[in-house]
């Protein structure tokens, strides 16, 4: 978590019992090679950081072919930020290219930090 905390830190202002409120509700999960972390038509409700390992989003044509159009590494967030913030069904799908360690922030709860820290997220990675 101390990735994630160092992170946020780079990309927010926050005190430290705020941030400690919001990690309180994330958690780590393992994916391995070509496991779906989202699929196409469910809406995001997660935010992942990748901790290790390497990720990618991509869309399916109409005749099934794959098109990556974003890749997401080590120390980075990855979601379908449009969507998650909309809750609107996602029309991507969020892949791990190798086995991938990563700590899902999931929109639960009513802390109200969790508004501040995801919302600085999804500004930053969508500027």
């Amino acid at each position: 978590m101390d990735q994630l905390k160092n992170t946020i830190r780079q990309m927010i202002g926050i005190s430290e019992p705020e941030l400690n409120d919001f990690l309180h509700l994330c958690y780590p999960k393992n994916y391995s090679k070509k496991t779906s972390l989202s699929k196409p038509g469910s809406i995001p409700n997660e935010i992942f950081f990748i901790g290790k390992g390497l990720v990618r989003v991509l869309i399916t044509d109409k005749n099934g072919l794959e098109h990556t159009i974003h890749f997401a590494m080590e120390n980075q967030f990855i979601a379908d930020y449009a969507n998650f913030i909309q809750k609107q069904p996602s029309a991507y799908t969020i892949q791990a290219i190798e086995s991938t360690e990563l700590i899902v922030m999931p929109r639960r709860g009513k802390i109200k930090n969790m508004a501040k820290v995801m919302g600085g997220i999804t500004a930053h990675q969508r500027s």
